[in-house]
């Protein structure tokens, strides 16, 4: 049982009990991809001030593992992340 999805990466596969690591051989690590769904509003201020929502999977819970970056014919724009969930 997971408290929170995983993040999207790499992940080695342990299994623990009551008193710590189980030996497991061959347990391939999983991968979690970062998928994106939607984001809305589909067309945003060029000067700025929009809230956008990216719905999908994969996401960090903590905001301090979360940049969103726009790109542009004229170049790019990083955005200020303001709160973040799994999806």
């Amino acid at each position: 049982t997971l408290a929170n999805a995983p993040r999207a990466g790499d992940h080695k596969v342990e299994v623990r009990d009551s008193k710590g690591l189980v030996p497991v051989a061959n347990i391939p690590d999983i991968t979690i991809l970062l998928v994106v769904d939607s984001v809305l509003p589909s067309l945003a201020n060029a000067l700025g001030g929009d809230t956008l929502t990216i719905t999908g999977s994969g996401f960090p819970i903590s905001k301090d593992f979360v940049s969103v970056t726009l790109s542009t014919a004229d170049g790019e724009t990083s955005c200020i992340v303001k709160t973040t969930s799994e999806t």
